[in-house]
Parts: C-alpha cells; structure tokens; sequence
C-alpha cells in the first residue's frame, strides 16, 4: 500500500498533494502502513480513505484499489444504516465507540455478503487539535462467527434429537470425580435434580450387584482399553418401593495427547421396557419348549 499511495495523483483528490498535508495527517498514515492490524484512516469532511495492507483481504473484490483515496460514503453506501452514525459520533463529537462481532454487511465479491467485525471508531485530531477524521481499527471475525454459529445450531439439533429419544446426557469430569447431568439424567438415576453429583453418588443408585463390573468399566475407558467407548446395561435401584429400572449408557472419552482421558461425555437411555419384553419373550419360549417337551414325553410313553 505504501508504494500506491506514492503513486496516487492526490493532488486530484481534495487531499491535495501530500507536500501540504498536515503533519498529523502524514504521521497518522504512517502509523497504519508500518502496522500489521488492519486498519483505516477516514479524513476530512467527504472522509476520503486510507488504509493498510492487513484491511486489504477484507474488500474481497470490488471495491480495491479504487477505495484508495474515495469518500466512504461511496465506498460503504451499503453499510451506512450501520456505521453512519458512529462515524458522525466521532467526526462531531470526538466520541470513540466499539463494537465486537458485529454483523456489517458489505458488497463484496460480486454480491452483499454477511460480515462481521470487531472494531473501533476513534477521532483523529489534526494539528489545530479538532477531530479532522476516524481512525478505525478492525478485526474481521467472520469465520469464527460463522462457526460458532454452525456449532450452536449442531448443538441444538443434538438437543432435540436426543430429547426426542427420551435419554438423559452427563459429563465426568475426570479429574475431579464429579457428573454434571441433565434433567432426565437425574429423573433416570432417581437424583434430586439436574447438576453436579459426585461420581460415587451417582453410582449408589446402580444396583449392588453390577456396581463393582460398573466401576471397573469406567476405569477401563478411561485408560484407553476400549479406544474411549463405553456401553453397558446395568440396573438403577431409585428407591425403596419403587421398581428396579434398567439404563442403557452410552459414552466417549477424548484424549490428549500423552492419552491421558480429557472429557468424558455421554447419554443414558431408559431401556426397562425392552429388558421387560425380552424377558417376557424368554418365559415364553420356556413355556413353549416344557409344553413341547410334555407333549413329546407323552407321546413317547404310551
């Protein structure tokens, strides 16, 4: 950009040549062409722009290099709604602003594309000392944004996916011992209310005689003996008088990479209903292979 502005006729321009700009305007420009930030210099009444090597990337194509030198009106009409105001702020009244992961669209790139920045608005003053332009500071945050955005919404559809499966979710801190669980989490293992429970709490619902085989399991996992996958079928015990329920629970575990066990997460899954039916499609067979059984003893008896 340096070598541009050399070559740009700005005597042409209400600038005027660069020999009668005042000092603050020259030391101002060489701020931001020797920064590696992106940044802006809007001067003057029309606010005609300069600007750095880092701002390039973000006028995409379309508007550089003939940005160089143009009001911002003309470059920005389709961002004024936006940014007008915050800039007549700090022309009139000296007053900076700030904005984080604000969403600017600009034309860029053939058509208007949704971009975010975080910015700064700040007065320049010349040497009279009064606000003679705006420096603005920025950072473009689109792609951050975006997935961050991509994320929350992954997120929620797991959400509504595993609501709709009627499971319950947790997570184990490992290094702590402690289960952060969800609602249904805590309706299934019979605790209060979703939060954190201690690992041992949680496991005292499970019944006596799977808690050992349980704790085992974990342990397993958690040193990398099942490639981080856990499934098992145990028996919750909620309560006295109330009926055994038997839990389906799956998990994961990720790893750093020394394999020491970073996050433990995971779903439980009320399966009673169909522990209930194979169970009744047992008795049933048994019931089935007696009676062929009598029938076969009978027959051969007589």
């Amino acid at each position: 950009m340096a070598a541009r502005m050399r070559e740009k006729d700005w005597a042409a321009t209400p600038l005027g040549p660069v020999e009668g700009w005042p000092v603050s305007l020259r030391t101002l420009v060489k701020t931001l062409l020797h920064s590696l930030h992106p940044m802006v210099l809007m001067w003057g009444p029309q606010l005609l722009q300069l600007y750095n090597d880092a701002f390039m990337p973000s006028f995409g194509r379309g508007k550089h290099p003939e940005a160089l030198g143009m009001s911002a009106h003309e470059v920005w009409p389709e961002a004024w709604p936006i940014i007008g105001q915050q800039l007549e702020d700090a022309m009139r009244e000296g007053r900076p602003s700030w904005n984080e992961d604000q969403l600017v669209p600009i034309f860029r790139n053939g058509r208007v594309e949704n971009v975010y920045w975080t910015y700064s608005y700040s007065p320049a003053f010349g040497d009279d000392g009064k606000v003679h332009g705006t420096l603005v500071v920025c950072t473009e945050t689109t792609s951050r944004v975006l997935g961050e955005q991509a994320l929350q919404r992954s997120q929620e559809r797991l959400r509504r996916v595993v609501e709709a499966s009627g499971a319950g979710t947790w997570e184990l801190d490992v290094r702590r011992g402690q289960m952060q669980v969800d609602e249904r989490m805590a309706q299934l293992f019979g605790l209060p209310e979703p939060g954190m429970f201690s690992l041992e709490r949680v496991l005292d619902r499970v019944h006596l005689d799977e808690r050992a085989a349980l704790r085992e399991g974990i342990a397993a996992t958690l040193a990398g003996r099942t490639q981080g996958l856990y499934v098992v079928e145990h028996r919750v015990v909620e309560a006295q008088g109330h009926p055994t329920r038997w839990i389906e629970v799956r998990g994961q575990v990720t790893f750093d990479a020394e394999g020491r066990a970073l996050q433990f997460v995971g779903t439980a899954l009320d399966i009673s209903d169909r522990k209930q039916a194979e169970a009744d499609s047992l008795h049933a067979r048994q019931e089935l292979q007696g009676l062929l059984t009598s029938l076969g003893g009978g027959t051969t008896s007589g």
